[in-house]
């Protein structure tokens, strides 16, 4: 238990951070990207800006085409948010060839600063079907704006119908209403000669068609030539005096005084209020709301939602309010009340346009709250609910369905999400990216079923041949591999020995194999082979793969490079530890790697090397100063307090009183020195251990006491519940107690077994060692019931479930500590059968210790001899 928690705490490899550096992970960036057209969608071209900016600080420079897709997201962003100038420069970010949709997007961006000649020529080189369906309605709108700024309104009005109609959703089709409203604002030429004109023409008409639309022209004309608040005054005036049966008529001028006044002014504010208060058009309702959500100040805007969606009767555009308010709590990271909104809506509209929105907003708030099973299903069924045009954006979805399964370690979906992502990669994410994800999942599934490495091991040989797999997404899952095979056994560690060789190729160089692979890369796979020649019992080669390292380094980075050389160093010393009358040469090296790299990790680490190597010729003293020693000159390093903990054993291992006491000043300085270390635990754990040895039991009780209540949820604070039982079954004798009855700690103690040993939980080895003392405890009773008592627990608690079932008996076989324990129950057994004269089960208790090769064979041979039977 306690050297395996230690796992952290291993010799040094400089390439543990092996894998590079990919700024954000996959589906983190596809959700960003996400919430950004989200927010376009509903209004919120601002948070958008703000989202995509991020977004493209976080891309390494190499992935040129997932921050051209950003670029490009992000111009339409500005746009959006009238930003013209900017969404110039930020198309000045994308790199290489203009595709389709950058050149919509240049066209767009040149009307708005009326550089109409530009935008012709932009739209001229777009096809529309070579653009994603969403984007064709706006391709459509462009040529609209460049038909009307020509006069050709024969043509501009059809080609906005167009646009309307080719809208994919209910959305986009009121994001191209309110773009065509603005167009009457802006991108007209006004006079001041059609001012008399207009007025003339409202004054002869009025009630009439032709008045109502020189009142529209008259407003646009005035705030056209800036005297907007005139234009407004004309328009509240007109209202006044509509008639109530030109819904119409108020509708529109609502909108238009809205657009000119501004949400975020009262007026604004007011006109679009009515639209959203009373009028029939449903359109036009959710343009207002749109303007609202990007106008308005975010209180009053909060304010208004809040007011439209609890009135007594639902409102027309109910299911668009309450989606708008959801976004705005996720904005606001208030994920309860977002998902509140998103559930009231999907009950209230099951078949709703806005269910992908809704459905990506449970998504977002899932995964920011570290529900990824629960994400991975949202965006299952977002997915599910998406147009059959909407292909970006369901393989966007594909793809944070398959982290989101890696990140809840369910790594098998992972692997399969991942294989389906690659039928349909989104743009602008790298398809070696999604291989090397879909080879890790299989490595990390192995965790939990060993066989799943030999089956990552022939996907990423099936996926070497694949050109989509780059070559550094190739060489970063061979090193994954490599190092899941090292821990998972001897086998393992030979066939990702013989991988690596076979890779690198028998080169006296081990750094010129694959050509084209980083130099870092090489050789930290150079370093692995190194590594695992050891491990598979090759020190010879060892040696001779560590000098060819060394000696070959390139220019790489130069603590990468020293990194390699230090540890090689310790490579070198285990290595001539392996081979027999070579050791003096393995401490040689030692001390020279203190003197070459003496503030190296490598050269910290070869104090506790050294110190093992005394310790393992019993040379404790020695082991313990080198051990001292390291935690007085490196105090700060992260193996300090580590080397008090090892120093402190290597005194216990002295076996004297006097030596335990130095062992516990040195298990007091730890937790003095280090309170924060995840070391302090098992410090005070073998702090009672060692208090246990010097028959201090009042004192050991204590420590575990505490131990218990300062780490109550600590994954091995079993043990400790373990050990203070064992104080007070050490304590038992004291206190009077009567015929047949235990005393105080008996007692405690008898509670706590009687605990562990039902705790389905619990560690095997600790419920079969708690079963034992249980058993024992029982037995002292001295009385018949106690020693059936004791019969039952030993042979139904212990034996049947954890040595008769054959699940339990092979997770046994790998616990030393489980198998002592068995065996200590099972001659228990067969003593209690001998004193109650069931000489034949005492037999059968004895032969079946044997028959399952546990420790004590000689003393169970010892009694079926005494029983007459010859083993």
């Amino acid at each position: 238990m306690r050297v395996s928690s230690q796992a952290n705490l291993v010799a040094p490899a400089p390439l543990l951070p092996v894998t590079a550096d990919r700024g954000q992970s996959i589906g983190e960036g596809l959700l960003q990207e996400q919430a950004a057209i989200r927010a376009m969608e509903l209004g919120f071209p601002s948070v958008a800006v703000g989202i995509l900016r991020a977004e493209l600080t976080e891309q390494p420079a190499e992935l040129t085409q997932r921050r051209n897709r950003l670029a490009i997201l992000l111009a339409t962003a500005l746009l959006d948010d009238d930003l013209a100038t900017e969404a110039e420069e930020a198309l000045r970010l994308f790199v290489g060839l203009p595709t389709p949709p950058y050149r919509l997007r240049a066209a767009m961006t040149a009307i708005r600063l009326r550089r109409f000649d530009v935008a012709r020529v932009e739209l001229s080189a777009v096809r529309v079907d070579e653009l994603e369906p969403s984007e064709r309605g706006w391709y459509y709108f462009a040529e609209g704006q460049l038909a009307a700024v020509a006069g050709e309104f024969s043509r501009s009005g059809p080609l906005f119908d167009q646009a309307l109609g080719t809208a994919t959703t209910e959305l986009q089709r009121a994001r191209f209403t309110l773009a065509r409203e603005e167009i009457r604002l802006l991108a007209s030429d006004f006079s001041e000669g059609q001012l008399a004109g207009l007025r003339s023409l409202l004054e002869r008409n009025p009630g009439r068609s032709t008045g109502y639309e020189a009142a529209s022209l008259l407003a646009l004309t005035l705030n056209g030539l800036g005297r907007r608040t005139e234009a407004i005054e004309t328009l509240r005036r007109q209202l006044q005096a509509l008639p109530q049966e030109r819904l119409a008529i108020a509708d529109e001028w609502y909108l238009l005084l809205g657009l000119i006044a501004g949400a975020n002014d009262a007026i604004g504010r007011n006109a679009l209020g009515q639209l959203l208060d009373h009028s029939k058009d449903r359109e036009k309702q959710r343009v207002a709301l749109m303007v609202l959500a990007r106008g308005a100040p975010p209180a009053l805007f909060r304010a208004e939602l809040n007011r439209l969606i609890e009135a007594p009767t639902p409102h027309p555009v109910l299911e668009d309010l309450l989606i708008q308010r959801a976004e705005i709590h996720l904005q606001a990271k208030s994920y309860a009340e977002a998902e509140r909104d998103v559930e009231r809506m999907l009950e209230m509209f099951p078949g709703s346009r806005l269910k992908p929105q809704a459905l990506s907003i449970r998504v977002r708030a899932a995964w920011e709250t570290l529900r990824y099973r629960r994400a991975a299903d949202y965006a299952t069924q977002t997915r599910a609910a998406l147009a059959p045009t909407q292909v970006q954006v369901g393989a966007e979805l594909g793809v944070l369905v398959a982290e989101a399964y890696f990140r809840a370690a369910d790594f098998r979906l992972a692997a399969d999400a991942y294989a389906a992502a690659l039928n349909q990669v989104p743009v602008g994410v790298p398809a070696g990216d999604l291989i090397f994800q879909r080879v890790l999942s299989e490595i990390e599934s192995a965790q939990a079923d060993p066989t799943r490495l030999l089956v990552a091991a022939g996907l990423l040989d099936e996926a070497s041949l694949n050109p989509r797999l780059d070559v550094t997404n190739r060489w970063q899952a061979e090193w994954n591999l490599a190092r899941a095979m090292q821990v998972a056994g001897p086998e393992s560690r030979r066939i990702a020995f013989e991988r690596i060789e076979r890779l690198l190729g028998s080169t006296n160089d081990a750094t010129s194999s694959s050509p084209e692979l980083p130099d870092d890369l090489k050789v930290r796979m150079a370093w692995l082979r190194a590594r695992l020649s050891l491990e598979v019992g090759q020190p010879e080669r060892t040696l001779t793969l560590v000098d060819q390292l060394v000696a070959t380094l390139p220019a790489i980075d130069p603590r990468l490079r020293s990194d390699i050389a230090s540890t090689s160093r310790l490579l070198q010393a285990d290595a001539y530890f392996e081979l027999p009358g070579r050791e003096v040469e393995g401490l040689d090296i030692l001390r020279k790697l203190r003197s070459d790299f003496p503030q190296s990790d490598a050269a910290v680490y070869s104090f506790i090397k050294e110190a093992d190597f005394a310790a393992d010729q019993n040379r404790f003293v020695d082991a313990q100063s080198l051990l001292v020693k390291l935690a007085d000159d490196f105090g700060k390093h992260t193996y300090a307090p580590f080397a008090l903990y090892l120093a402190a054993v290597n005194a216990e291992r002295r076996g004297q009183d006097t030596f335990y006491r130095d062992a516990n000043r040195l298990i007091e300085r730890l937790i003095r020195d280090y309170p924060r270390s995840e070391l302090v635990f098992y410090a005070r754990l073998k702090q009672g251990d060692l208090l246990r040895r010097l028959n201090e039991f009042p004192f050991a009780q204590q420590a575990y006491e505490e131990l218990i209540n300062a780490f109550p949820k600590h994954p091995d604070v079993l043990y400790a519940h373990l050990a203070r039982a064992a104080c007070h079954n050490a304590q038992a004798g004291a206190g009077a107690a009567g015929p047949g009855q235990l005393t105080g700690h008996a007692e405690i103690a008898l509670g706590i077994y009687e605990r562990l040993v039902d705790q389905a939980d619990a560690p095997t080895d600790i419920r079969i060692e708690a079963g034992y003392n249980l058993g024992l405890l029982l037995s002292r009773r001295g009385k018949e019931e106690g020693r059936k008592r004791a019969e039952l627990v030993w042979w139904q608690q212990v034996i049947t479930p954890f040595l008769l079932d054959s699940v339990q008996e092979a997770k046994l076989s790998g616990s030393a500590k489980g198998r002592y324990w068995m065996s200590r129950a099972l001659l228990g057994l067969g003593d209690l059968f001998e004193s109650q004269m069931k000489l034949d089960q005492a037999i059968d208790t004895y032969s079946l210790l044997l028959n399952k090769g546990l420790p004590g064979s000689s003393l169970a041979k010892a009694r079926l001899a005494r029983l007459g039977v010859q083993r």
